[in-house]
């Protein structure tokens, strides 16, 4: 079931996300993530793995390998190139990488009327998502690599996050 849901949804977003600009590399694999954990799969996953993967030590190495890793390797690998090319201001790729997947599973947990803790149930998938990406994009962007215009980029950050303007 892991391999069928999790490991292929960061075989698709390693495909995905190989061409473009850092910051749009980065907010496709929040969308697509933010999707993945708004799915009932994950509700499933992370039910398992948070309730019983203990009880399954093979599973659990499996999990942290080929789910885990892989997925903070890719993210910190975006992360890596926009600080390399002046978007992202310098920090640990593999702490941002952390911090950003705790925001999107937390607040999508938090979105969920099915967790019994349904926080943000009164608000819209694609609200949460604008909140989370933006908090996330100025904690991480620097203003010349954000806001630049010589270049032609977004002078908002706000302007280049999906649902922004709804």
């Amino acid at each position: 079931m892991i391999r069928q849901t999790a490991v292929a949804a960061i075989e698709r977003a390693e495909k995905a996300i190989a061409h473009g600009p850092p910051t749009e590399q980065l907010l496709a694999f929040m969308k697509g993530y933010w999707q993945f954990v708004r799915s009932p799969v994950f509700s499933t996953i992370y039910r398992l793995v948070l309730g019983e993967l203990h009880q399954f030590p093979d599973l659990a190495k499996f999990y942290a390998h080929d789910v885990v890793a892989r997925g903070l390797k890719l993210l910190s690998g975006i992360i890596r190139r926009g600080i390399d090319s002046g978007e992202f201001r310098e920090i640990d790729p593999l702490v941002a990488a952390r911090m950003l997947v705790a925001l999107i599973v937390m607040n999508g947990i938090w979105r969920d009327e099915h967790t019994g803790v349904p926080l943000l149930a009164d608000k819209r998938d694609e609200d949460v998502f604008r909140d989370v990406a933006q908090f996330y994009l100025h904690s991480l962007t620097t203003t010349e690599g954000a806001f630049a215009q010589a270049d032609g980029a977004p002078s908002d950050v706000a302007s280049i996050i999906p649902f922004a303007n709804d």
